[in-house]
Parts: C-alpha cells; sequence; structure tokens
C-alpha cells in the first residue's frame, strides 16, 4: 500500500521532515506556524534533549503520520484555517518548496515522494534529517511594539508584572512570561547537533531582539568556530535599534 494523494491533499504539509523550532523558554514546537495553534506547545525542551532527539521524537513521528493519513492535526490549525480563506499560509509555502500546491493530491505524481512513502510505512518515521531549524534564543528585547507580546519581549512582561491595569485590560491570553535565555549547555548542544546534520542551509535567530542578546552572538560564533557558518545561511529578525560590529562581521561569515 501507498499513500493515497487524493486522501491527504487538502491537509498535507511536508514541514515536519524538513523544519522545526526551539520556542519560548526552551521549548521545541513542530513548527514555526503553529505557535499558537493546539498541541503545539510540547514537554520537549533543549534542556533534557538535543534537537535531533526531539526531531525524531513521538510528537514528530506522529505529526508526519498524520500527514500521509490524511488527518487534520490539530497542530495544523492555524495554516487550514488561512488556506480556508485563500491566504498564503505557511503550509503553502512549505508545498511549493517541494514543486507542490495548496491540493497536494494535483502534482503529487510528478515530485519524489519517496520521504513520505517511508513514514507512510514507518509509522510517521523518517530517514531524512532537517534542512531548516528556528530558534528563538530568548524573549529579551529593548521594545515593546504594538504587534507584540511578553513571549517576544521581556520589556512587554515586566511592565505586566509592575502595572495591574496594563494585565486587567490585555487580558487572560496577555499573560506575563518569565524572562528567560539560552544557557551556554544549551548552546552547545545545539550546535553540537548542527555540526552532524548535513543538509541543514537555514537557521533562522529571532527573539526578543536578537541582536541584543548576548546568547546569539556564543551560538553564531560557535557556529562560525566549527564550520557550519560556511554552508548554512543564517536569517534574523531585529528592530534595527542596535548595531554591533562583531556581530555584523559574524553574520558576513555565514553563507
Amino acid at each position: 500500500m501507498s499513500i493515497d494523494p487524493n486522501k491527504i491533499g487538502k491537509t498535507f504539509c511536508p514541514s515536519p521532515w524538513v523544519h522545526f523550532r526551539l520556542g519560548a523558554n526552551g521549548q521545541f514546537t513542530p513548527c514555526r506556524w503553529a505557535v499558537n495553534s493546539p498541541g503545539a506547545s510540547t514537554a520537549s525542551t533543549i534542556y533534557a534533549e538535543t534537537p535531533l532527539e526531539f526531531f525524531h521524537s513521538d510528537t514528530m513521528n506522529r505529526l508526519r503520520h498524520d500527514m500521509v493519513a490524511g488527518n487534520a492535526n490539530p497542530i495544523c490549525k492555524t495554516c487550514l484555517y488561512e488556506d480556508s480563506f485563500g491566504k498564503l499560509s505557511g503550509r503553502q509555502k512549505q508545498l511549493f518548496r517541494f514543486g507542490l500546491t495548496v491540493d497536494a493530491s494535483d502534482k503529487w505524481t510528478e515530485v519524489d515522494t519517496s520521504i513520505f512513502e517511508y513514514s507512510y510505512e514507518h509509522g510517521g518515521q523518517t530517514n531524512v534529517e532537517p534542512i531548516d531549524f528556528q530558534i528563538v534564543t530568548s524573549n529579551t528585547c529593548n521594545s515593546s511594539c504594538i504587534m507584540c507580546g511578553p513571549g517576544s519581549s521581556s520589556k512587554i512582561s515586566k511592565d505586566l508584572a509592575t502595572n495591574s491595569t496594563l494585565r486587567e485590560l490585555s487580558g487572560a491570553d496577555f499573560a506575563y512570561v518569565e524572562a528567560w535565555r539560552l544557557t551556554d549547555s544549551a548552546i552547545n548542544r545545539i550546535v553540537d547537533d548542527l555540526e552532524t546534520i548535513p543538509y541543514i542551509n537555514y537557521v533562522h535567530l529571532i527573539g526578543g531582539e536578537p541582536f541584543y542578546d548576548k546568547g546569539v552572538k556564543k551560538l553564531m560564533q560557535l557556529m562560525v568556530d566549527r564550520g557550519i557558518a560556511k554552508r548554512v545561511i543564517c536569517g534574523t529578525a531585529t528592530n534595527a535599534t542596535i548595531y554591533d560590529a562583531e556581530l555584523m562581521d559574524l553574520m558576513a561569515q555565514f553563507q
């Protein structure tokens, strides 16, 4: 038996085969677009397991199995909702990378689907490694932008902790988030795995404000020192309020 493209077409996404995310408080999540979806938060953290251990974990295997079985996983709620309104969702962006369209069945027979078939035959397990890793280095930030929240701004977190009126107006979904940073041991664990992943080609560093976080410089320096930077594109999202010449020099050493 093999995958039925007509069964999976409207819900399939290749993301769990190529991408995952290290999010707030060092928690792993399966996808950068699933942060606010049901079931996106996991008990897996960088302090308990390595990035590759999470990528091959039961959580990721179940998600991959749902993809090839045609089950709409709750983690994918955000993208499927955007699809229903004809918006360009994260799911669509990942499909395009593989030459597939919004309805994956349309061109299923025209692309190499062997890695998906493997997962279909092995309960969601995969024989490939990720190529795209998003790392939220911390929520440390020097700004409190209107579209942001405490999970991405330590300044907003501090305001919520000291201002009861702001907490009341913000509501339960805008709760205080403890400030956090990646520890040196976590940074070493990330780099150890990046060094062994053969085809990793994109690392996305976000925060917080990445250039305000000293851990980012440590992470990038280790990636340069171990030769990872030569084969990896490093992307980031910054508010452009901080200029650090050392960071700029490090960034220039990436692909």
